[in-house]
């Protein structure tokens, strides 16, 4: 029995940071979507919290300074 308690929380250990590395991954990939620097906003995320940047990204939205082309983006 204890063998299976074991393994029921190795295997939450591993969804637990499978989340956690998700959040991080989020934020990069909504930092790139929004033209914001990645690394920043990662480091930023592990400093804070993945959430509390993810809200923050939704709601400042994309950079201005970005320059949109019709063919391509810069």
């Amino acid at each position: 029995m204890d063998g299976v308690i074991i393994l029921f929380l190795i295997l939450a250990a591993i969804a637990a940071i499978a989340l956690v590395i998700g959040l991080y991954v989020l934020v990069a990939i909504m930092a790139k979507k929004r033209h914001r620097e990645v690394a920043i906003w990662v480091l930023l995320s592990i400093i804070a919290s993945p959430i509390l940047i993810i809200i923050i990204l939704l709601c400042i939205g994309d950079d201005e300074r970005y320059i949109y082309t019709n063919n391509n983006k810069l």
